[in-house]
Parts: C-alpha cells; structure tokens; sequence
C-alpha cells in the first residue's frame, strides 16, 4: 500500500521563517536562505524544508513565495492560511477524528505510525506540524513561556552570585576564618544525635582565586570532616 508524505517542519523554524516573511518576503526561496536564517549547519538540513514548504503552497516550484505566503504572515489571515492547509494535506478522516486545539497528541501521533508507515520518531515530528496548523493562533519564534527556560540555564541563574563585596555572605580574608564562624571544639562532642550544618556561601564576583582558596582552607580548617 502506498503511503503520504506529509510535511515536517519544527515549530522553532516555523516561527522564525513566519517572523522573518513578516519583516521582508524574500524573491526566492533558497536553501542557502534557509540555511543562513535558521541557523542550520549544511544546506542538507535547509534543504529538507523546500519539500514541506511546497506541500503546503508557501512557496511556488520555483521557490517563490506564493499569495498563500503572503496571507500566512498577516496575523488576521493566519487562522484562514492554517486551515486551507489543514483541508489540503491531511485526509478527512485524521481532522475529523482528531481536529481543533484541544486534540489528543499521543492519538494523532499513533494515527501517523499507523497510516504513514512511521516511526515514533518521525510520527513525532509530523505531529508536532499538524497540532500546529490545528492550534491556528498566531505567534513569534520569542514568544515562551516564563517557566521555559531550560533546567541547565536555572540553574546557572540560581548559582550566580549576588550583589557586591559588602552583601556577599562570606567575603575573603585571608587565611582569618569567616564572620560569625566559631572553630569546632573536639572536648565538647558527645556520642548523642548527630548534628547535620549546611552552608550557603555567596562570593562576590571581585573574589580573587587567592580569595577564593582561603575561604574553603578556613572552612576545612575549622569544621574538619571527621
């Protein structure tokens, strides 16, 4: 049985290709366009975009920008664009069972494993097209959300070290022990519960290496991991 190819285009380069036709629409298509706005390595990967963009009539098979092209940028007309294409590609039986914004990802993905001969892989990226053209609301490859970030950039923003030589929690002194730190004193331990200390330590961004060091040789030097 012969099976459709439908289009796969990410939803980062969707946005940004749509923000881009939005500022200038280009005379022609190229895969060197392509490979230079999405920030692409070879014009293999700039390439595969051609096919998906002529499948859904944005561009012309001599790579022009068609009508639909124009339409697809205007914000008004967006909603309009995405349903033509919807009506164009994709058989009646995949939007009628599974049309309009709220519908259900994992099925839509199964229907491509089942009906395109996929991988989950692929599916995966078909699916993420059609929900796409599905949720018909206009946006911009900056629009994210406030919890997007990814878990590796909070963190960073997290360890940064906040405000100057005077707030920091712990400044370097040389080989002096910190404020308020009072050396540990082996008479007075007992065999009764354990006692678990956390340090949060801040150094300012003026903190030499130098610094740095002779603030852990204090700490190693007074709270000895015995």
């Amino acid at each position: 049985m012969a099976t459709v190819a439908y289009p796969k285009i990410p939803e980062s380069n969707w946005w940004k290709l749509r923000d881009q036709f939005k500022k200038t629409l280009p005379n022609i298509v190229t895969t060197a366009y392509l490979k230079s706005l999405l920030g692409f390595n070879s014009e293999g990967a700039a390439q595969n975009l051609i096919g998906p963009l002529r499948q859904m009539g944005l561009i012309d098979d001599a790579q022009k920008p068609t009508g639909r092209a124009n339409d697809w940028r205007n914000d008004a007309k967006y909603g309009e664009v995405c349903e033509a294409i919807l009506a164009e590609v994709y058989p009646q039986e995949l939007r009628d069972l599974h049309g309009g914004p709220d519908l259900d990802r994992h099925a839509v993905e199964t229907w491509f494993m089942d009906n395109a001969a996929l991988g989950q892989a692929a599916a995966a990226r078909n699916t993420q097209l059609y929900v796409l053209l599905n949720g018909a609301t206009p946006q911009s490859s900056e629009d994210k959300p406030a919890d997007a970030k990814p878990r590796s950039a909070r963190a960073a923003t997290a360890r940064k070290p906040r405000g100057n030589a005077a707030s920091a929690s712990i400044q370097a002194r040389g080989s002096q022990p910190p404020s308020g730190v009072t050396p540990a004193d082996d008479s007075r331990r007992t065999d009764g519960p354990a006692i678990h200390l956390d340090f949060q330590i801040h150094i300012t961004p003026e903190a030499g290496p130098e610094q740095i060091d002779a603030i852990f040789a204090a700490m190693a030097k007074h709270f000895p991991n015995k």
